[in-house]
């Protein structure tokens, strides 16, 4: 399979559909919507979905998997521009959120609009398949909102009243209920049997995990980029995979560390303690075990899933 000739007809199926949203009226309402859908991000999700369709159906035509990469792009995007509102957050993708651009209010009405679009991209499903479609999608947005709720929860709950059980329950919905949706509906409208089907979802369930662990590994020792803070979580006190399991080994000196004032001395405070507990040494090795098993229920499918294979390596090793 040839990944990029798959990413340039991802691009030009989501281009279509910011084309059409952007002729619609009222401007006030689509403009905000145009501009986030035109920042790009890695459209990892419909990506996502349509190597998953490709899997199991190696010649079939990229527009029956279409509806499904416009609908989890548009949600997950929709996601984003009320998250940035709950966040009060600056900026996103290096640029203004739709939030700080246009206000609250244009922000929860053009996200609004975009979820109603995400379930009109769905409409021309094939009918055998649209239940099951709309089914998955709604289970999917379901946990993405249970999952949004925990993680507004922890803002306020004490470290000693956490675990990274629960941590783990809170990303499994809010991070990979999205890429666990993407990836069986692309195989579902690919015809994929209910056993495939489980695979897929457990393979996605996985990946999510290991995605949301490397994320707070390289908050603290990735590149600021993006408008991203380096040690943003630390200084935002953000219970994290790594705070936690940093707690476990020493909750008091935890607890000094991130009550410094200072922004610069609480990074270099939390930072210590993690290398003195060999703590981001753990989070990369859970990120490989996460990622080994994702692709072992990869492997176990009769189809070729080379493609998803390097897409899920790729992610969960991202380059620090």
């Amino acid at each position: 399979m040839n990944i990029d000739k798959e990413i340039d007809q991802l691009v030009d199926i989501i281009g279509d559909e910011v084309k059409q949203l952007a002729a619609r009226e009222p401007h006030g309402l689509y403009e905000p919507i145009r501009y986030i859908l035109s920042q790009g991000g890695k459209r990892l999700r419909p990506l996502l979905a349509l190597l998953t369709y490709r899997a199991f159906c190696p010649e079939g035509a990229v527009e029956e998997v279409a509806p499904v990469m416009k609908a989890v792009e548009t949600f997950h995007n929709f996601t984003l521009i009320h998250d940035d509102i709950m966040d009060d957050a600056p900026m996103r993708r290096g640029e203004p959120t739709v939030y700080k651009k246009w206000g609250a209010n244009v922000g929860i009405l053009s996200g609004d609009a975009m979820l109603v679009e995400a379930y009109r991209c769905l409409e021309s499903i094939r009918p055998e398949y649209l239940g099951q479609i709309f089914s998955l999608f709604n289970t999917m947005a379901d946990a993405i909102c249970r999952g949004q709720q925990y993680d507004l929860e922890f803002e306020t709950t004490q470290l000693s009243s956490l675990t990274i059980g629960s941590y783990l329950r809170m990303i499994s919905l809010k991070t990979s209920a999205l890429f666990r949706g993407s990836m069986v509906m692309g195989a579902t409208v690919a015809g994929a049997s209910v056993e495939d089907r489980e695979h897929i979802a457990r393979a996605a369930e996985l990946m999510g995990l290991a995605f949301q662990i490397m994320d707070d590994y390289l908050d603290v020792y990735g590149e600021a980029k993006f408008g991203k803070r380096k040690g943003g979580d630390i200084i935002d006190r953000k219970k994290t995979w790594l705070l936690l399991r940093l707690y476990e080994c020493d909750p008091r000196r935890a607890e000094e560390a991130l009550a410094i004032e200072s922004e610069a001395d609480r990074i270099a405070s939390v930072t210590n303690l993690y290398e003195q507990w060999n703590i981001h040494a753990e989070a990369l090795k859970q990120v490989d075990q996460y990622t080994e098993a994702a692709l072992e229920e990869l492997r176990a499918l009769s189809v070729d899933t080379s493609a998803l294979e390097h897409i899920i390596s790729t992610l969960t090793g991202r380059a620090v």
